[in-house]
């Protein structure tokens, strides 16, 4: 309670604890299986081998805050912990994306430092690329469980853990993947594919799911109270559960759309998508 109160007071103060570490493959291998040997969380380790980190007090860490990132070819990922802080990690992806569970293919490197911006003002907390130049980057953010999120990507992908807020993400290239949410997620791409894992749905804010070309995956326990609405151009559906038609008249005409209703429909999720395949997964199903 004193921390909080302590940070609290600390209106409109950065604290940025810059440091460099280890970056090359053998030396983060080295503190990860290290980590792994001593039975300590190996992400933790990888913390460690960030090329910079800073910490970010929030002016009133006991209430819910909001956190924005706009980046043009650095991935976004952003972790609900039970911290009062916001702490940012900033990684060579050529370096740990094969120790980090994100499996997907590395990109170019420029070494300079990240020319990255980081303000907060009344626990909103705004996190910018100041360089064009930069690429091959992970932003790893880590924030409160309840943060809400706006997240801006261009080129590259945007993961979300862990979080109980609204989520706002969209990339115009790059893949969105959100897991164990309890919230609520307007997610749009136009080339990459969206995959979504919900715990909850919340009742309270719309939930869109939407992508051009890509596909589009969701995970969703039988449990929940939600009525999923599908529309779609020429992909194919594929659902775990029951999915009935629903003839739907517009201004445009004539479309057919389908439903999938689970329990009491206190929810609803869109999904829609021009080319892309939709599919509806029953986790107890794919244990």
């Amino acid at each position: 309670m004193r921390k909080s109160v302590i940070l609290g007071l600390m209106l409109l103060v950065i604290s940025q604890l810059w440091s460099q570490s280890a970056t090359n493959e053998a030396e983060i291998k080295k503190q990860i299986d290290q980590a792994i040997a001593n039975g300590e969380d190996p992400r933790v380790a990888l913390q460690r081998a960030s090329l910079w980190s800073a910490e970010i007090p929030l002016t009133k860490p006991w209430l819910k805050g909001k956190l924005n990132v706009n980046t043009k070819f650095s991935r976004i990922s952003v972790n609900g912990t039970d911290q009062d802080f916001v702490s940012v990690y900033v990684y060579d992806l050529r370096a740990v994306e094969k120790y980090a569970p994100l499996n997907l293919e590395p990109n170019r490197w420029v070494d300079t430092k990240p020319l990255i911006e980081f303000t907060e003002n009344n626990n909103e907390v705004t996190i910018t690329e100041k360089s064009d130049k930069l690429t091959g980057l992970l932003i790893s953010i880590n924030v409160p469980y309840r943060f809400g999120l706006k997240l801006e990507a261009n080129e590259e992908s945007i993961f979300v853990f862990d979080l109980e807020g609204e989520i706002e993400a969209s990339s115009v290239k790059g893949d969105i993947k959100f897991i164990r949410l309890k919230g609520a997620v307007v997610a749009s791409s136009e080339e990459g594919y969206i995959a979504g894992n919900y715990l909850e749905v919340s009742p309270r804010y719309p939930n869109m799911l939407s992508s051009v070309n890509g596909d589009v995956q969701l995970v969703i326990p039988e449990s929940a109270s939600v009525n999923i609405i599908i529309s779609i151009e020429e992909g194919p559906i594929e659902s775990d559960y029951r999915m009935k038609t629903h003839r739907n008249t517009d201004k445009n005409g004539q479309s057919d759309i389908k439903m999938v209703q689970l329990g009491l429909r206190e929810a609803s999720i869109g999904i829609t998508s021009l080319y892309g395949e939709v599919r509806i997964i029953d986790p107890s199903r794919n244990n």
